[in-house]
């Protein structure tokens, strides 16, 4: 059984994996015409991810405008 502590931690590594896969792929695409940089909140998703635990973190990467 997973402890409090351990879902804190796990849901900051997904989040943390999630925020890199945005960063690759804006890297990677930096030179494709029409490309549009996409960013993830952080900062926010892992408070959603802190304050409900038991749920899986809903991310979604945004395009910046």
């Amino acid at each position: 059984m997973l402890t409090p502590g351990t879902l804190r931690a796990a849901r900051y590594l997904d989040l943390l994996s999630a925020s890199q896969r945005v960063t690759a792929a804006n890297i990677a695409n930096a030179d494709t015409p029409g490309y549009r940089t996409r960013t993830l909140d952080f900062r926010g998703a892992l408070q959603a991810a802190l304050e409900h635990p038991s749920r899986e973190p809903a991310v979604e990467p945004a395009v910046v405008e």
